[in-house]
């Protein structure tokens, strides 16, 4: 069920950041991956991927919210 709710989230927010053009969105959530703080995974629309700091993944506005993105984990377990 958690598996089938991430698909859907994922695929969805890939699909409304294309439908959008320039959008960077969320791709999983990390607690320790930015120093010792939490930090979000972000892909870009030229398809690069960054490790930002959790506060500049809020204070930018990205999508999802950072508490609805997976964890990295999650991710991978999804995404092999």
């Amino acid at each position: 069920m958690r598996q089938g709710r991430l698909t859907t989230i994922m695929a969805s927010g890939v699909r409304a950041a294309q439908d959008r053009g320039m959008k960077t969105i969320g791709l999983y959530r990390e607690t320790d991956g930015w120093g010792t703080s939490e930090s979000a995974r972000v892909r870009y629309p030229d398809g690069s991927e960054l490790d930002i700091p959790r506060h500049e993944y809020e204070s930018e506005g990205h999508e999802p919210p950072f508490e609805e993105l997976c964890t990295k984990v999650e991710f991978e377990a999804h995404h092999g």
